[in-house]
Formats: C-alpha cells, sequence, structure tokens
C-alpha cells in the first residue's frame, strides 16, 4: 500500500469516526477506531448495522435475525478527496447509507417476524 492510498483509508476512517461522535486522539491507530466504528453503528441502529473498512473504501450492512436477508452498500467515494469539502461529502453519503441499509433492515425484519396477524392484537 502506497503513502497515499494509506493517508486516504486514514482519512476515511478518522472522518467517520469523528461524524459518529468518537474522539479522535492525535496518534490514533486505524483498526481501533474501526472497531469503535462498528459498535457505534451497531448500537446506533435499529437493525444492528455493521461498517466494514477494506481496499476498496466502506461497506454498510446488516443481517436480519428470523430471516435469511442480508442488505449491504459500498459507499461511493467518486468525488471525496482529503478535503474538508470530501469530509463533508463522505459524512453525508454514510449517514445516508446508514439510514438506507437500517430501513431495509427493518422493514424485512417486520415482514419476516411480524406476518402473523395476532402479534398485533396481543
Amino acid at each position: 500500500m502506497n503513502e497515499e492510498h494509506a493517508a486516504f483509508g486514514a482519512f476515511l476512517i478518522q472522518t467517520i469516526a469523528e461524524s459518529c461522535g468518537i474522539t479522535v486522539e492525535p496518534t490514533f491507530k486505524c483498526s481501533e477506531l474501526e472497531r469503535k466504528i462498528d459498535r457505534a453503528v451497531y448500537k446506533g441502529t435499529d437493525c444492528g448495522a455493521w461498517v466494514r473498512f477494506d481496499e476498496r473504501g466502506i461497506v454498510v450492512g446488516s443481517i436480519v435475525e428470523g430471516s435469511d436477508a442480508e442488505f449491504s452498500e459500498r459507499i461511493d467515494l467518486t468525488g471525496v478527496d482529503i478535503s474538508d469539502e470530501g469530509a463533508k461529502i463522505l459524512t453525508e453519503r454514510f449517514w445516508n447509507t446508514i439510514e438506507k441499509i437500517n430501513g431495509l433492515a427493518c422493514d424485512a425484519w417486520e415482514e419476516a417476524n411480524c406476518n402473523d396477524p395476532e402479534f398485533y392484537f396481543n
């Protein structure tokens, strides 16, 4: 991995961590922040979404308890660079993707687990 690629990866992780309200120390370790981000997103969504960082960027997803459904989406990094504007674009796309995955997973959960009419009347 070249220095430019590593710097961009660190920028992605740091930007997402900050958008999750995670304090980023000057000597942060990417792997540590990745775990904190994943936990914050899991705890902060109804569907228990997850976040993965890889050599191509960021993937957000969720499995659906009580079904075989699983959703994931790679965040489009087109136009994202190491800048304040790049951080703004990334943050917006990240949270829009979280919202989309959470909505899909919650809908699938309701379909898989709440299709019994008695569920609503007991």
